[in-house]
Order: structure tokens, then sequence, then C-alpha cells
């Protein structure tokens, strides 16, 4: 099994518009991400600034990587495991 190892610069954003909660829009490749903010993944975002530091809620991360299926892989599996923060 491969592993590509996600960690890294995402672009985070507090989502405070429940119009937003259950649309796929900011999951679009074509979503203006420009004014998001860059964070370190695997983190927690209470720790990205003050704004963040007693916010609840809704949050969105995204990050673009590439993946090349080889010949003969039948499946993918994203595995996203949050029990491994940095101390």
């Amino acid at each position: 099994m491969r592993k590509i190892d996600l960690g890294g610069i995402w672009d985070f954003v507090a989502d405070l518009d429940p119009k937003y909660h259950k649309s796929p829009a900011y999951a679009s490749p074509e979503w203006d991400r420009s004014k998001w903010d860059k964070v370190v993944v695997p983190g927690v975002w209470n720790l990205y600034g003050d704004k963040y530091s007693l916010y609840e809620g809704v949050s969105w991360y995204v990050r673009d990587f590439d993946y090349h299926q080889k010949i003969g892989e039948k499946t993918a599996v994203l595995r996203l495991g949050g029990d491994k923060l940095p101390v």
C-alpha cells in the first residue's frame, strides 16, 4: 500500500455562514481561496490565532495534491488520523 503524507500547509476558513454548511461550494477547485488562512496540518484551529481561540463550529480545510493510480490499483483510501497531533 502506498502512503502519501498530506501534512503541511493547507488553506483554512471558519464557516460563519450557515448557507454553506451543507454546500459543496468550498470544495470546488474554482472557489477563490486567496483570502483564506494558510495553516499547518496536523494542527488545532484554536491555535491558529486569537480569532479562533474560542471558536466552535464548522470549518473547511483544503489542499490540492496529485494522485496517480498505478496499474492494477482498484481502490484509494483517504485516512485522516486526528489522533497523531503534535505535542
